[in-house]
This record gives C-alpha cells, sequence and structure tokens, in this order.
C-alpha cells in the first residue's frame, strides 16, 4: 500500500501556483510591450529638453533687447522672458554660447530664430511711423525693382521671385499692391529660410515689420509674390 501510495496535490494550491505564472507572465508581457512607448517617450522628453535649451539660449544672447513681459508659454499667468532670464542667471543654468549658437544645426537654428523673433518685437505689427530713410535690398531675384521715394516697389516677372531686405535692427513696413499677397519669411541665425512664410501680408493691406538686433547675427526678410508690392522703412 505504501508502495503505490501517493500523496494528493491541495487544488487550491495548484491554483495559486498556476495564478502566480499567469500573473508573472502578463507583467513581462506588460514590460516588454512598453518598452518601446518607454523609449519613444524618453527620445520625446530629450528632444523637447534639447529644444529648450536652444530657445533659451537664444533669450540669454539677446537679452539686452528682449521683452522680459513677454509669455514664455500659451496659458494664462505664464511665467514671462523676464523671469527666465532672471532665473538662469540665479541657477547658473548652462546655455549656448552665441557662437555655438550660429554652429548647430539648421533645425536648432530656426528654433533659436522663433524664440529671438518672439521676443525681439516679431510679434507686435502694430503701425509705425515712416522714417524716409531709404532701404538698399540685399538681394532681388526674378524681378524689377524701382524707387518710390524713399520705398522700393518690386515687381516680380518670374516664379520663385523675392525681394530681400535686413540689418542689424529691422523696420520695413510691407505694401500687398498688387492682386497677390505677400509671402515673408524671416531669419538672423539660421542659413536659410524656411519654406512656410514667418507671416502673409494680404492682398490690399500692409504690415509692418519691426525687430532689435538679435546680438549675434543680422537679420534678413524675404519678400515673395506673384504681384508688385512695395516696401518701406519704419521705426
Amino acid at each position: 500500500v505504501l508502495r503505490t501510495w501517493q500523496p494528493v496535490r491541495s487544488p487550491s494550491r495548484i491554483v495559486a501556483v498556476v495564478g502566480v505564472v499567469v500573473l508573472l507572465g502578463v507583467l513581462a508581457h506588460a514590460v516588454v510591450g512598453n518598452l518601446d512607448t518607454l523609449a519613444d517617450e524618453g527620445a520625446s522628453l530629450r528632444a523637447t529638453a534639447a529644444d529648450q535649451k536652444v530657445r533659451y539660449s537664444a533669450l540669454v544672447v539677446a537679452r539686452a533687447d528682449a521683452d522680459r513681459d513677454l509669455p514664455m508659454w500659451f496659458f494664462p499667468n505664464s511665467f514671462d522672458a523676464g523671469a527666465v532670464i532672471d532665473a538662469i542667471s540665479e541657477l547658473d543654468y548652462p546655455v549656448f554660447s552665441s557662437d555655438e549658437l550660429l554652429q548647430l544645426p539648421e533645425r536648432d537654428r530656426h528654433a533659436a530664430d522663433d524664440q529671438l523673433y518672439a521676443v525681439l518685437g516679431g510679434g507686435d505689427a502694430s503701425p509705425r511711423a515712416l522714417t524716409g530713410a531709404e532701404i538698399e535690398p540685399s538681394e532681388a531675384a526674378g524681378g524689377t525693382v524701382a524707387r518710390d521715394g524713399a520705398c522700393l516697389t518690386f515687381r516680380p516677372s518670374e516664379r520663385g521671385a523675392h525681394l530681400t531686405v535686413g540689418g542689424d535692427a529691422l523696420g520695413v513696413r510691407v505694401e500687398a499692391t498688387g492682386a497677390a499677397p505677400v509671402d515673408v519669411a524671416v531669419r538672423a541665425v539660421a542659413h536659410g529660410f524656411r519654406a512656410e512664410p514667418t507671416f502673409t501680408v494680404a492682398p490690399g493691406a500692409s504690415r509692418d515689420l519691426v525687430l532689435r538686433p538679435t546680438g549675434m547675427a543680422p537679420w534678413s526678410a524675404r519678400l515673395r509674390a506673384t504681384d508688385p508690392f512695395r516696401v518701406c522703412a519704419v521705426g
């Protein structure tokens, strides 16, 4: 009898062991299944941090002429540019120098330009007084330029025609005198213009663009349209 007897395993113990194994399997599957998600989130956080360092660096370089009251985020009671500048100084937060910003990849230089444009007057389109100063274009391609007093009139004659103006500080009024809109792209740190415009002036309308110096590179504004437009100096 002793030789043939085998102990009977408790069903409850078997169920418990099976339950633990199943639970461990589910947890393992969940962890493995989310590894890609965790990696993606980590990469996203690193990219965001790198982008913020570029933007904060541009802000610090331009701090002498920056609009300290400009909100840095799009929600009520957001901290402003002045608070960020002060915090960076107090915390000794590591930022890029102007020379380092100019050596970054083009994508980062465009991000720096976005920040500079925002804090150095790009968002203020309020009308300014005409100065009467003559504008000297830095480039005119695919069209003709004619002086109209102190202003310039550009008449496109081919696809892709554009007029470029610039300077350490920039103050121009863009008038879409023809039947087509005028696309305006602005840069300073970046080596080239983005394909999409910074803003567009509707036919028959005008917009003033006044930008204070960046402290590291001159501004350039490329104006592109298929119909004539006019540019005058404002201040």
